[in-house]
């Protein structure tokens, strides 16, 4: 059980850091376009 639990943890980390670097990509083509001011 307890390797599943780290399979599983592994698992949701991985497809986090996916997320996280569409996430980079959709926000630097945003910010190349200039539309979106700075907070």
């Amino acid at each position: 059980m307890k390797n599943i639990g780290i399979l599983a943890i592994q698992g949701s980390v991985i497809e986090h850091e996916k997320i996280l670097q569409k996430l980079n990509m959709d926000y630097s083509l945003v910010r190349s376009k200039e539309e979106v001011k700075p907070l």
